[in-house]
């Protein structure tokens, strides 16, 4: 697709789930040393994440001023178990006294936008193709795929709630009323030889349209976290740029 014009930033993306480290509060431990879970979370923000401290002005332009530890310190789980936390009382705890910190497999998203630089998104249209496990599992039906959350970032930060694939794509219950048309969004879903196949368009127009100056990011996850069960998926954004 990257010799047809007008194509950009085409991508092939992984659909299997990738590794992440998780970090769970106890909050046990941090009743200990008189911390509350936003004392840790504050911590876990600015290392991992970055926090915006200030904005700075520029004329009519204004930037975020963001905070965000050396990449030595948040690399991989001893990294991030060294942390140091401040109590109330002037001493400092590793996070690993106060948190369970693990790598774990997390679902894999669905990519429909990774766009860096300014622009608008109106419109999004992907096909994905999947199966479901054995009968009688919580996840046999073979559109189980499209149980996962929206997942989305304008300039990095969140912006885009998830509700659902058939949500943001104006459909429910796996698109089962068949085919559907709006001013808004199209799509069907069908299974076809035990193997579920959805055909989407969803349109960000009038007060809907997504602008960004920086970076947009919008995924769906497969779900409900279960990356296996989707075969193969193609999705186009169109922007304005």
């Amino acid at each position: 697709m990257g010799g047809v014009e007008g194509a950009n930033d085409v991508k092939v993306e992984q659909i299997s789930g990738f590794a992440q480290i998780e970090i769970k509060i106890d909050r046990k431990a941090i009743a200990r040393h008189h911390l509350n879970v936003s004392d840790v979370n504050d911590i876990i923000e600015t290392a991992v994440g970055g926090k915006v401290i200030t904005t700075i002005v520029e004329g009519q332009k204004r930037f975020d001023l963001v905070v965000r530890y050396p990449e030595v310190y948040r690399k991989d789980v001893k990294a991030l178990s060294d942390l140091l936390v401040a109590t109330p009382e002037g001493r400092h705890v590793p996070l690993d006294d106060l948190a369970k910190i693990s790598e774990v497999e997390a679902p894999a998203q669905i990519a429909l936008a990774r766009v860096r630089g300014r622009g608008r998104l109106v419109g999004v249209c992907a096909t994905m193709e999947g199966h479901g496990l054995e009968e009688r599992h919580p996840n046999a039906s073979p559109l189980n795929f499209l149980e996962g959350d929206e997942w989305g970032l304008v300039d990095g930060r969140p912006a885009i709630p998830g509700t659902g694939t058939e949500d943001y794509f104006n459909g429910s219950f796996y698109f089962a009323d068949g085919l559907f048309a709006t001013a808004f969004a199209q799509g069907q879903a069908s299974v076809l030889r035990g193997k579920g196949i959805a055909v989407c368009c969803r349109w960000h127009v009038l007060g809907d349209a997504i602008d960004f100056q920086s970076s947009l990011d919008l995924s769906l996850e497969i779900g409900p976290g279960q990356p296996s069960l989707l075969d193969r998926y193609r999705s186009v954004a169109f922007l304005y740029r």
